[in-house]
């Protein structure tokens, strides 16, 4: 996989036991589901002040 700045890769299997995306890679993201259109979005935010 060839790497660039700015460039994430995130995939998606079924599973018959709950999964979790780590509290870590979650920061500064905000997380949508859509479940009603099946989609889920996301968009980067700065969710602290800075210390």
């Amino acid at each position: 996989v060839k790497q660039e700045t700015g460039l994430a890769c995130l995939a998606f299997s079924s599973t018959d036991s709950r999964s979790i995306i780590g509290n870590v890679q979650q920061q500064n993201w905000r997380i949508v589901f859509d479940v009603a259109n099946s989609q889920i979005g996301f968009a980067q935010e700065q969710c602290a002040a800075p210390a």
